[in-house]
């Protein structure tokens, strides 16, 4: 293979993390590229919720201001168990400097990433994918396929995307951002185990109503999960885990694409369906006479990868870890992580050490096992035995907060939950 470009980091990957990555490096001074196999940022809200430790993280860079202005502020959650309401949490109370949730859609998100990334003249390599990765020894050496829309067969036209020219491109790093179905971890054979139970979620997008108000509810029952929370523009998202979804293909030109939105192709995304739903898994929202705007089906699970920094490359956001259905754990660390994962990046790139980058590759994976099993959170004995209030650590792993925002939480809920439950006994 001749190699044509050099570049001190190569970013696979355009979505919120990778963007987030490639500003940090940007505001660094580090050269690099970022490349997508897709055409441009996503079309629809997909991750759309966002952690007060996330707009912190983006006030340090500069881009807090025209993330609000996109976005709804949620300011508190409502915890329902069947048909009651047993917790409503306060955002406000939140030791953060930003204590509330908002809700923006991803494509809205990344459209303000790229807008940061335009005003430095710096071009995102659209229509680029991986197609093969070698060791040297001057880092890694990456042969990209540019794709280009051809109109294809004979008697029926349909049009295609097909490889116009490919090149190489020698980086001293790699960080992969290319989501669950990495490409990058895929080419490396790194496996990525499951570290929790394997499910999915459905998730419908609706029109709503103006007097809608800026909560986030979450639903508990015996059929699962359930979330509804405003977005801007006047629409809303429903969410619902499920135990089972058909599997998707793993090839890397479908990776960006769950299912597709077109009710032909998945029949199970109608109205009738979200009807159904609601009345068995969010009665109190059975009455709403909804117009979906767009649907989803993402087969997911708690998923971990065995490496995050590989000799050279690293596993950024669900590249690396993946968490539980509706929560928004996942780019809610991702996005910070990949500052964290840059400024190790920057020392390494200027010392050749790669004890720092070790540092954090381990930080990330122990948080993430923790999380994952919610092992230093205790559920508390009251709410233990009480029927009618929520496990503490499915509400946890369904709340989209982060870092010391979880853990206030987790002790505001726990000391709730049981002294909830000991007026229950008392009563009984």
């Amino acid at each position: 293979m001749r190699t044509n470009k050099k570049t001190q980091v190569l970013v696979v990957g355009a979505g919120p993390v990778g963007l987030t990555a490639a500003i940090s490096l940007q505001q660094r001074g580090i050269d690099f590229e970022i490349l997508d196999k897709t055409s441009g940022p996503s079309e629809h809200s997909k991750a759309c919720l966002l952690s007060p430790e996330t707009l912190a993280f983006f006030d340090d860079m500069g881009l807090l201001k025209s993330v609000l202005a996109r976005a709804l502020a949620i300011k508190g959650i409502q915890l329902f168990k069947g048909t009651d309401c047993t917790a409503v949490f306060d955002l406000s109370t939140l030791p953060s400097a930003f204590p509330f949730i908002v809700s923006i859609p991803q494509g809205e998100l990344e459209d303000v990433l790229v807008s940061c990334l335009k005003a430095s003249k710096k071009k995102i390599l659209w229509n680029h994918r991986v197609a093969r990765i070698n060791r040297s020894a001057g880092g890694v050496l990456v042969t990209i396929d540019k794709l280009g829309r051809h109109m294809t067969g004979y008697a029926v036209m349909h049009e295609e995307m097909l490889v116009d020219r490919t090149f190489g491109l020698e980086a001293k790093v790699v960080l992969a951002a290319d989501g669950f179905h990495s490409l990058i971890r895929r080419l490396n054979k790194i496996p990525y185990e499951a570290v929790g139970d394997t499910m999915g979620s459905v998730v419908f997008e609706c029109q709503r109503e103006q007097n809608d108000d800026t909560m986030l509810t979450l639903g508990f029952s015996d059929l699962g999960a359930s979330s509804h929370f405003p977005l801007p523009n006047h629409r809303s998202r429903y969410g619902f885990t499920m135990s089972q979804l058909e599997a998707v293909s793993a090839d890397r030109d479908k990776s960006h694409e769950v299912y597709d939105e077109d009710l032909g192709n998945f029949s199970g995304l109608g109205d009738q369906e979200l009807k159904e739903l609601l009345a068995s898994r969010m009665p109190y929202f059975a009455h709403r006479n909804l117009d979906i705007v767009w649907r989803a089906a993402v087969p997911f699970g708690i998923r971990l990868a065995d490496q995050i920094w590989d000799n050279g490359i690293f596993l950024l956001g669900d590249s690396a870890r993946s968490g539980f259905p509706l929560s928004a754990k996942s780019i809610n660390h991702g996005i910070p992580e990949a500052g964290k994962v840059v400024e190790a990046v920057d020392g390494y790139l200027q010392t050749g050490d790669t004890n720092e980058i070790e540092i954090v590759a381990k930080s990330i994976r122990t948080e993430w096992e923790d999380l994952a099993s919610l092992a230093y959170f205790s559920a508390g004995e009251g709410m233990k035995s009480s029927p009618e209030n929520i496990d503490l650590n499915l509400v946890l792993q369904t709340l989209p907060l982060t870092g010391d925002d979880l853990t206030f939480a987790a002790h505001k809920l726990d000391t709730y939950f049981a002294k909830s439950a000991k007026v229950l006994k008392g009563r009984s």
